[in-house]
C-alpha cells in the first residue's frame, strides 16, 4: 500500500493528525520524536524497513527494525483511517449534515474505531429482503388482518 498521499490528495505528513500520531507513538514507545518523524518520512517516501535500518541509521537514531515494522504497520492503518475519514466527511457534506463541530471531531480522530463511532448515527439503515418484499407485495396488511383474529368468510 502506498503511503505517499492521503485520500484528499495531500501529503500525509502535512496532516495535523499525522503529527498527533507521531507524538502518540513516541509516548508509547519512549522514542525520540525526531527519530520517529524521520523514519516516518522514509516510510512515506517508499523506502523499505530493511533499507532504512541498514542505510538510514544516522537519521533514525535508536529505532530498531522491530520499531520500524511497528511504525510501518501503524502508518498503513493511519492511511486507511484518513481515507475512511475523508470518504465519510464527503458523504456528510453531500447530504448537508456536516457542521463545523462534527468536522473538527472527525479531524481529531486517530483511529478507525473513533471514526466509526462518530459515523454510526449517520450510517444508512439496511432493510432485510423480507421487509422489502412485504412492502412491495403489500402483504403486511394481510398478515395483520389474519393475526387480528377476524374471521374470513
Amino acid at each position: 500500500m502506498s503511503r505517499a498521499n492521503n485520500a484528499s490528495g495531500g501529503s500525509v505528513t502535512a496532516d495535523s493528525s499525522f503529527t498527533k500520531l507521531v507524538h502518540n507513538i513516541c509516548n508509547q514507545q519512549a522514542q525520540n520524536p525526531e527519530d520517529v518523524l524521520a523514519a516516518s518520512r522514509h516510510l512515506v517516501d517508499g523506502l523499505s524497513v530493511p533499507f532504512i535500518s541498514r542505510y538510514r541509521r544516522d537519521s533514525i537514531g535508536a529505532l530498531t527494525p522491530q520499531n520500524l515494522f511497528d511504525l510501518s504497520h501503524r502508518l498503513d492503518k493511519f492511511v486507511l483511517m484518513i481515507k475512511s475519514r475523508d470518504a465519510k466527511l464527503k458523504k456528510l457534506t453531500e447530504d448537508g449534515k456536516i457542521t463545523d463541530r462534527l468536522k473538527r471531531s472527525f479531524m481529531d480522530c486517530l483511529t478507525i474505531d473513533e471514526i466509526d463511532e462518530l459515523w454510526a448515527p449517520f450510517k444508512e439503515k439496511h432493510t432485510t429482503n423480507s421487509a422489502k418484499a412485504q412492502s412491495i407485495a403489500g402483504t403486511t396488511d394481510l398478515a395483520e388482518y389474519m393475526l387480528s383474529g377476524s374471521a374470513m368468510t
